[in-house]
């Protein structure tokens, strides 16, 4: 009997428990798919802020122009108002 086999009779649990490298690799594995999930969770993060962005832009213009539009109507009642002095 080995010193091993002694242990885990002893201890009786051991067989339960994988070797360190095993584990290691468990975890680098599971780091690496993880890592990668988040990086694919930024990437489209980063895609919908950008949409975002850009619809905020072109609302902004829009907005720009509404008002714009509402200036010169307002100065056109001025001038009719004035005109009419």
């Amino acid at each position: 009997m080995t010193h091993l086999d002694s242990l885990v009779t002893a201890c009786g649990f051991l067989w339960f428990c994988p070797p360190v490298n095993v584990i290691y690799f468990d975890l680098l594995h599971h780091g690496c798919r993880y890592v990668a999930t988040a990086d694919q969770s930024s990437a489209g993060i980063i895609e919908d802020i950008e949409k975002c962005r850009n619809s905020a832009l072109e609302r902004k213009k829009g907005l720009e122009e509404e008002k714009k539009q509402f200036q010169r109507a307002a100065y056109a009642v001025i001038d009719m108002l004035n005109v009419g002095n």
